[in-house]
């Protein structure tokens, strides 16, 4: 498949299992092209990515399970009072940003096409977990560096009611699943490593590259999975990963009931 040398600039976060079959066959076609260093270099990547596959296959099964269970019961609460705060301070920013001739009112318009430039509603409707880190992104935003339009459209309450709610929410989540799950923090922090190895890797390859097919061919399964991104946000559809050797979309993980806790 041709590579847009363009779309380089603007390639799509992939998911692990995603990455380590593309690695792969960058690996395989570096040594066909007689590029030994850049083929070790992508090989060297792959057992990282097949573990954060596997990792994070096991946290999505087992918050199928602890969310469907007790574990929803006790934090609804805690659920519903942070969507409520967030919905009223996306409708706050909403109304005030109606009144633009006044420098509260642009701010509170810029403040909503930085944070809730979808609505409150795509995030009140994300997973526990993707919800709090959202909202955790979202606050430290508004701390800084939109700390001066908060000030100017008089948000300030409500920053620091929807950042204790979140922090709530999530002491109250990690407490009831600490033993049952893979902290998801610690699998987001490598999947942003990963990826921007990932990203180093592909600029390697450009450089390594001595004309526009070679590039192609080096890249033919960045275009592959490039498509399949594209395809699968066009479609609105979930981004599920694939499987590392063979690139087949893996169906959705099933609820079980998660592992016993290691004495």
């Amino acid at each position: 498949m041709a590579i847009d040398i363009l779309s380089l600039l603007n390639l799509y976060r992939f998911t692990p299992g995603r990455r380590a079959w593309m690695l792969a066959r960058i690996a395989d076609a570096a040594t066909e092209a007689g590029l030994a260093e850049l083929a070790a270099d992508a090989k060297s990547r792959i057992a990282a990515e097949k573990a954060l596959a596997a990792d994070l296959r096991t946290w999505t099964t087992v918050r199928a399970a602890t969310e469907a269970t007790e574990v929803s019961q006790k934090l609804v609460g805690l659920d519903q009072q942070r969507d409520a705060i967030l919905g009223a301070f996306d409708a706050f920013l909403g109304a005030l940003a109606g009144r633009s001739s006044r420098p509260a009112g642009q701010a509170a318009g810029r403040l909503q096409r930085a944070v809730l430039p979808e609505g409150s509603r795509k995030i009140i409707t994300l997973p526990y977990p993707d919800e709090t880190t959202s909202i955790e992104a979202m606050v430290e935003a508004l701390e800084d560096p939109l700390a001066g339009d908060v000030t100017t459209a008089g948000a300030g309450d409500w920053v620091a009611e929807l950042k204790t709610a979140n922090g709530d929410f999530e002491t109250q989540y990690n407490r009831l699943t600490a033993s049952r799950r893979v902290d998801f923090k610690t699998l987001r922090v490598r999947d942003e490593a990963l990826q921007a190895t990932f990203l180093r890797l592909i600029s390697k390859v450009v450089g390594a590259s001595t004309d526009d097919g070679q590039l192609a061919t080096l890249l033919d399964s960045v275009a592959v999975q490039q498509a399949a991104m594209k395809a699968l946000y066009q479609g609105r559809r979930t981004i599920t990963d694939v499987d590392v050797e063979t690139g087949d979309p893996l169906p959705e993980p099933v609820a079980t009931d998660p592992p016993a806790p290691t004495p």
